[in-house]
């Protein structure tokens, strides 16, 4: 770890800088070269330097805890963060920098939780990964109070709405166009109907 080619063909009276190699940390120390033709000084203390993790590994799909501290020449090994599935990836340390290629990670397809209920239509929600949202609905004769909106969580399951479905009413019979031609017959009584279901 320690540098000290300067100081090579160094003659009787001279003076040569030893320093860390790339990849070490410490403060750099000066050696001489004695009448006895001997070399007097002491060699730096280099210590190995540590590698940040870069930015990209510290997206929320990856997952690099194994690689913090690490120090040159070491090598770790960055996974998927939760809610990603994929391939792992082996990093090595190399001058303050880690090196490899990243971990391919994919969202994580829910298959959890799914929003039910009756009247209830969730069907857009099918295939939605991690990070996703999806909208459900009532069905036709329904209409919806609540919450309609989902998102498909780390752990493979939808967030909780409610959503509920109540049948919508008819109205009244005499909006309806042919409601003359139809019920013009006096015997008929049809306004038990208005309002029904």
């Amino acid at each position: 770890a320690v540098n000290t080619r300067s100081c090579y063909g160094l003659h009787v009276g001279q003076t040569c800088t030893a320093t860390c190699e790339a990849g070490y940390r410490g403060l750099p120390t000066n050696i001489s070269c004695g009448r006895d033709e001997l070399f007097r000084g002491s060699a730096p203390s280099c210590e190995p330097q540590v590698c940040e993790i870069p930015a990209e590994l510290q997206q929320p799909k990856f997952n690099a805890e194994l690689c913090n501290g690490i120090k040159q020449g070491a090598m770790c090994v960055a996974r998927c963060g939760k809610g990603y599935v994929g391939e792992l990836a082996k990093l090595t340390c190399n001058l303050g920098q880690l090196l490899g290629r990243l971990p391919r990670c994919e969202p994580r397809a829910c298959n959890m939780g799914q929003p039910w209920g009756m009247a209830l239509n969730s069907s857009t929600c099918l295939g939605k990964r991690t990070g996703e949202s999806c909208e459900s609905h009532c069905g036709r004769g329904y209409r919806g109070i609540g919450n309609h909106t989902s998102t498909c969580m780390s752990d493979g399951s939808f967030t909780a709405i409610d959503l509920k479905c109540h049948e919508r009413r008819c109205g009244s019979l005499s909006s309806h166009e042919s409601y003359y031609e139809i019920f013009q017959d006096p015997s008929l009584n049809s306004s038990s109907c208005n309002g029904t279901l």
